[in-house]
């Protein structure tokens, strides 16, 4: 559909200043109606200590040297510096402990409130139909889905790099309107900025791409019907060309991401998941996202890759439906409804890099990575079913009316996924509950356990993970640690023994069993493990404050200041590290 036709509001939403302030008030109120419990949450044990609880630089709030640290080291196997900024703020606001939890679940609603007032300003200022904008926006802020990246602390880049992409979709469009280095420079700061938060952006030049064709009608000869907006058409090279400042950005935090990912041992290498059944994985991976989105059920924290690998049928049957979708979109009957086109295009763009090609983590999919993609899938649904109900000449209270009904629904059912998080144990024993729960669910589940001293409850738990997956050497390291813990020290060593015949090169494991012999006072056993640690992370200080512990214990001073200093180097600021040193110095002279 093209013209002025495609510009006529189906729902439009009337109010004084232009339009947008009651609209914008009333997502508003859907987001705090569908998150408002979250402000008597706590922290969860999966990443939140090494956000927040853990993170010593963190705990220190902003501070200049917080911000050089933002954005000169990596942590958590990511690069986002404007993230840990975001976080260090909150723990200046609210504080850094346990009890402070709320202020900080209250800023994430906060920032995705205010990306969902400027989502729909984008899409209402780039189609012209306020109403259809309006619900693309209402069902984005509360579907099920959101849970995951508005109430888990840890996700803060989710919602907080989301904010800077609608806001660049709204500068974009300005820019579309009057192509001035100004405006251009908005669309780059904008850009610069969700990037420094989550590199999830990395495919938003090709987003903005896909908007040139519809709706600002800026592609001359392009795949997609004009929308009328006025736009001077341009060749697609031009197209391409006003994009590559935007590309050379997303090129160097792809680079930084990619190192930091890798430096912090995210990155599964060729050998653990094969490149094809990455390629056979990821197709069906589109279809159950599509599923999620469709029908929210069953939605945990962790989705583990399927046993055996991915059947040959459901790749070659999902691929065979994302080619039939692609070609109904762009050369068949949808190509009168370009919208579909924008959303299907924009929904499996923005999916690729969370696909697993570059696997990172051992997930097969998580609720997070549809934070951004979805937007595209639902913009396509509710344009078509305003379309459809316009052809039909169905009353217009009838379609707000049903509307309405839809985003009532699917707030109360974000209202209970977002209850799931509000501890750790709800956290995994829902996912526990559901279809008998991963392995990593019942490691994590029996972790929490043993911290209220239900020891025979959490070894059942640890117990189940390894028997749903007897390859999965975590689970031993995670067995041991909690058998370390309970003094179980000769049990724990054959638990990291096991995990390591399993992956010899498992760092978890071998730097588990490390600190165990130190714990023994085993030193000439617990230096060469320690040394092994720091060779399979050379950049780990933990590992490195693990081996200084081992040569200080075995009278190995020299080496406890080799590590100390090699510690101080990528992390200037650890005071634990510098006292060490010192007094590693000191028993160095008075041996001599």
């Amino acid at each position: 559909m093209s013209g002025e036709a495609d510009k006529t509001p189906l729902m439009s939403v009337q109010s004084p200043h232009g339009g947008w302030l009651l609209p914008a008030l009333a997502l508003c109120a859907l987001v705090a109606g569908t998150f408002w419990s979250v402000a008597d949450f706590g922290f969860v044990s999966y990443d939140d200590p090494g956000y927040v609880l853990k993170n010593d630089v963190v705990q220190d709030g902003l501070s200049w040297s917080g911000a050089a640290w933002a954005f000169m080291h990596t942590h958590m196997a990511n690069w986002h510096p404007l993230t840990w900024l975001s976080h260090m703020l909150d723990v200046q606001l609210f504080g850094g402990t346990a009890d402070a939890a709320g202020g900080h679940h209250v800023s994430s609603v906060v920032i995705h409130g205010l990306g969902t007032v400027l989502l729909f300003l984008a899409l209402a200022r780039l189609t012209g139909r306020r109403g259809c904008a309006f619900v693309v926006a209402a069902l984005f802020a509360v579907h099920p889905l959101r849970a995951e990246s508005v109430v888990w602390i840890s996700e803060r880049k989710d919602v907080l790099s989301g904010l800077f992409f609608m806001a660049t979709l709204l500068a974009w469009d300005g820019y579309a309107r009057q192509r001035t280095a100004r405006r251009y420079a908005w669309v780059l700061v904008a850009m610069t900025l969700g990037l420094l938060s989550k590199p999830m952006l990395v495919t938003l030049p090709c987003v903005l791409l896909l908007l040139d064709a519809w709706p600002l009608g800026r592609w001359r000869h392009g795949p997609l019907p004009s929308s009328a907006q006025g736009n001077e058409p341009c060749e697609l090279r031009q197209l391409l060309m006003e994009k590559l400042p935007l590309c050379a950005v997303v090129v160097a935090v792809v680079l930084a991401t990619l190192f930091a990912q890798d430096a912090g041992g995210a990155v599964m290498d060729l050998g653990v998941v094969p490149l094809g059944e990455r390629l056979a994985a990821a197709p069906v991976a589109v279809w159950r996202y599509v599923g999620k989105l469709l029908w929210p059920t069953d939605l945990v924290f962790y989705y583990p890759m399927a046993d055996g690998g991915t059947p040959l049928w459901s790749t070659v049957l999902a691929t065979a439906g994302m080619v039939a979708v692609t070609l109904a979109v762009l050369l068949g009957p949808g190509r009168r409804r370009p919208y579909l086109a924008l959303g299907w295009l924009w929904f499996l763009g923005m999916l690729v890099p969370v696909l697993g090609l570059v696997q990172v983590g051992s997930q097969a999919m998580a609720d997070r990575y549809t934070y951004l993609p979805t937007i595209g899938l639902t913009t396509a649904l509710v344009f078509g079913a305003a379309d459809l109900a316009r052809g039909l000449s169905a009353p217009r209270w009838l379609g707000c009316g049903l509307a309405t009904l839809l985003i009532a629904a699917t707030a109360v059912a974000g209202h209970g996924q977002a209850k799931v998080w509000r501890s750790s144990f709800r956290l995994y024993t829902h996912a526990v509950a559901i279809d008998g729960g991963s392995a990593l669910a019942h490691l994590s589940l029996a972790q929490v356990l043993a911290k209220r001293g239900d020891t025979a409850a959490a070894e059942q738990h640890c117990r189940q993970a390894i028997q749903r997956a007897p390859g999965y050497g975590r689970a031993y390291s995670i067995y041991a640690e909690m058998l370390a813990d309970l003094g179980r020290w000769d049990e724990a060593a054959a638990q990291y023994g096991q995990a390591l015949a399993l992956s010899p090169d498992d760092f978890a494991a071998v730097f588990g069993l490390a600190g165990l012999r130190v714990s023994q006072a085993l030193w000439q056993s617990a230096v060469p493990l320690a040394q092994r640690a720091c060779a399979l992370r050379p950049r780990s200080t933990e590992a490195l404050h693990l081996l200084g512990a081992a040569c200080f214990g075995g009278a190995d001073f020299a080496g406890a200041i080799a590590a100390y200093k090699q510690l101080l180097e990528f992390s200037p600021e650890d005071q634990q590290a510098r006292r060490r040193l010192a007094k590693a110095r000191q028993q160095r002279q008075q041996a001599r």
